[in-house]
């Protein structure tokens, strides 16, 4: 903008200078001078393009990054799943050989009883999200929430698909409220997360909601939270609002659909 408005203003002098003096100025001088000046547009538009592609190469790199950490989370997640798929054969394994089927039984009772907590929080909602790198994340995190045990109500109504917002930058501001989250309500008594995303004619909405013990000190990430301003300042589009109840956590993002 600063290399446009100055050539602008090159130009308009040069074009009021050769107004009032052209019978005096040398035509040589007249050709140089526009030679010069349109170098110096054509430099101008160079120098946007590149800086262009370096701000579209840099937000590529960042997403990519997002993407490795969503991808990285997975692999440690599919690790989990096949190290409690081993435990589980093993320990059944243990009470065929002793023929217990009474503690098979028990055992196999247990495993059923957590896969219906586990469908009853819908897991399988958040498929209808449009974007692959929110879905990886929140895979990554329900992960996380069901090795930790802690109790989730999940709720999905929005596929995000018109959202007007970078994914990446997305992504980075829900991880950072979730892993707070996680953390906090692991702390408590009642392990409780609400993760409801939903949207109306105007917003899409995210709530996160955590229980947490107000004789903890530590609420949330301060590095995370900070970063999730520096995005936020970003757009005008987002807003953040943060609500504290007697046990609970609030943290809600609402996306404007139109600018």
């Amino acid at each position: 903008m600063a290399f446009a408005l100055m050539t602008f203003i090159v130009t308009a002098i040069n074009v009021l200078v050769y107004n009032k003096y052209i019978e005096l100025i040398d035509k040589r001088l007249m050709l140089m001078n526009i030679f010069i000046t349109s170098a110096y547009f054509i430099l101008t538009m160079a120098v946007y393009r590149v800086y262009s592609n370096l701000v579209v190469n840099e937000q590529e790199n960042k997403q990519l990054r997002v993407y490795i950490n969503m991808a990285d989370e997975l692999i440690d997640e599919y690790r989990r799943v096949r190290h409690n798929t081993y435990n589980i054969i093993q320990a059944a394994s243990a009470f065929i050989e002793e023929n217990d089927m009474e503690g098979l039984k028990e055992h196999f009772s247990s495993v059923i009883e957590r896969q219906r907590r586990i469908e009853k929080s819908n897991i399988a909602s958040l498929y209808k999200i449009a974007h692959p790198g929110v879905k990886s994340l929140l895979s990554s995190k329900l992960g996380r929430i069901e090795a930790l045990s802690l109790n989730l109500n999940l709720e999905i109504t929005t596929d995000l698909r018109e959202v007007k917002v970078n994914i990446s930058d997305l992504c980075e501001i829900l991880g950072v409220f979730l892993d707070n989250s996680i953390e906090a309500s692991g702390l408590t008594k009642e392990k409780y997360i609400e993760i409801c995303m939903f949207e109306d004619d105007q917003y899409y909405i995210t709530i996160i909601k955590n229980s947490y013990d107000p004789n903890h000190g530590k609420k949330g990430n301060g590095i995370g939270l900070r970063t999730v301003n520096s995005i936020l300042r970003k757009y005008g589009l987002m807003l953040n609002n943060t609500i504290i109840e007697e046990k609970y956590y609030i943290q809600e993002l609402i996306i404007k659909k139109f600018n």
